[in-house]
C-alpha cells in the first residue's frame, strides 16, 4: 500500500470526514467546483536509516476548500483527528 493510498483510505473511511466532504478527497488537485473538498499531496523527503527500519519521511500537505470559514475549520479538525498519531500498519517489523 502506498502512503497516498493509506491517506486516502483513512480520510475516506472516517465517518466524520466523509460526513463533511462525502468522497470529494483528491490527490494533488481537483477539477470539481463542488464544495467542500480536500486536496492532499505527499512529498518524499531524504531517507534515513534507524535500527532495522529504513524510514522514509514524508511531508503531507492538506488543503481544505469550503464555502465558509466555519465549514473549513470543522473539516480541518476532522482531518487532524483522523490522521494525528495514527498508525497505518506494520511492514517488516516497522510500524507505519
Amino acid at each position: 500500500m502506498s502512503i497516498q493510498t493509506a491517506i486516502y483510505s483513512r480520510l475516506s473511511t472516517d465517518i466524520t470526514v466523509s460526513g463533511l466532504v462525502s468522497q470529494r478527497i483528491y490527490p494533488e488537485s481537483s477539477v470539481e467546483d463542488v464544495y467542500p473538498l480536500i486536496v492532499y499531496s505527499v512529498n518524499r523527503e531524504k531517507d534515513s536509516s534507524i535500527s532495522v527500519c529504513t524510514l522514509h519521511p514524508y511531508t503531507l500537505e492538506i488543503d481544505v476548500v469550503a464555502k465558509s470559514y466555519d465549514a473549513a475549520t470543522a473539516i480541518e479538525a476532522a482531518v487532524i483527528a483522523a490522521l494525528d498519531r495514527k498508525t497505518f500498519g506494520t511492514v517488516s517489523a516497522c510500524t507505519l
